[in-house]
C-alpha cells in the first residue's frame, strides 16, 4: 500500500502540460478517386486522436482491465497509437495527457519494456488555459472527480482502507487495485493499478 500512497503524492505534485495540434487542407484542390489502399482508416495521431480520446467508450475506465481502448500491459508506443504524442514525459516513464486530466505510468528497465501499470486522472491536472476545466473520465457506475465517499461505497462497497492524509482522505478498494483521495468529501484525484493489492 506504500506504493499506493507514493502515487498519490506523485500525481498531486505533477506539473501542468499543454500540446496543440494543428492541420491544414486546401481547399481548392481536385478531390481524386479514392484507390483501395487510400481508403484504409489512417494511422491515430493529431487530431485524430484527441477525437478518439473523447468519444465516450473512450471515456470509461474498467478496474484491472484499462481505460477505453488502454489496456493494462500494453507498450509506451500502442499508447501514442492511440492517444497521440503525450503532453509531457517523465522518467520512470509516464505519459502526460494534462489537458484531458489523464496520466499514464508505464515503467520498465528499459524502453522496450515500458508497459502500462498505472492509470491517475484528476481535474488537478488540467492546466487554466484548457478549454476542458474537469476531467471526463468515469467507470461504468460514473465515478469520475467529484463523487463523494457514499458514491465509492454504493459503487464498490466497503473500502479496503480508508486514512487522512493531511487535511485530504485517501480511500483504497484493493480487490480493483484503486484508490481515491477525497477532499471536503469530492474525489479530486483517481489511481488504478493493474493489479489487485494486498
Amino acid at each position: 500500500m506504500h506504493k499506493l500512497i507514493y502515487i498519490m503524492v506523485f500525481a498531486l505534485s505533477v506539473g501542468c502540460g499543454q500540446a496543440t495540434n494543428s492541420s491544414n487542407q486546401d481547399s481548392h484542390t481536385a478531390t481524386p478517386t479514392p484507390t483501395p489502399a487510400e481508403t484504409e482508416s489512417p494511422a491515430v495521431t493529431g487530431d485524430t486522436a484527441t477525437s478518439t480520446m473523447e468519444s465516450s467508450d473512450s471515456l470509461v475506465i474498467t478496474p484491472l482491465v484499462g481505460v477505453g481502448a488502454i489496456k493494462f500491459g500494453m507498450s509506451t508506443d500502442q499508447v501514442i497509437e492511440v492517444l497521440g504524442q503525450p503532453e509531457r514525459m517523465t522518467v520512470p516513464m509516464h505519459l502526460e495527457y494534462m489537458s484531458k486530466g489523464i496520466a499514464i505510468m508505464a515503467p520498465g528497465d528499459s524502453p522496450d519494456t515500458y508497459a502500462v501499470s498505472g492509470l491517475m486522472f484528476s481535474d488537478l491536472f488540467i492546466p487554466e488555459s484548457s478549454p476542458d476545466k474537469v476531467c471526463k473520465y468515469k467507470t461504468a457506475d460514473g465515478i469520475g472527480t467529484g463523487s463523494t465517499l457514499e458514491d465509492l461505497q454504493k459503487a464498490f462497497g466497503k473500502p479496503s482502507r480508508v486514512q487522512k492524509v493531511g487535511p485530504r482522505l485517501q480511500v483504497d478498494y484493493e480487490a480493483i487495485g484503486a484508490s481515491f483521495m477525497l477532499e471536503k468529501n469530492r474525489v479530486i484525484h483517481m489511481s488504478f493499478m493493474g493489479t489487485r493489492r494486498k
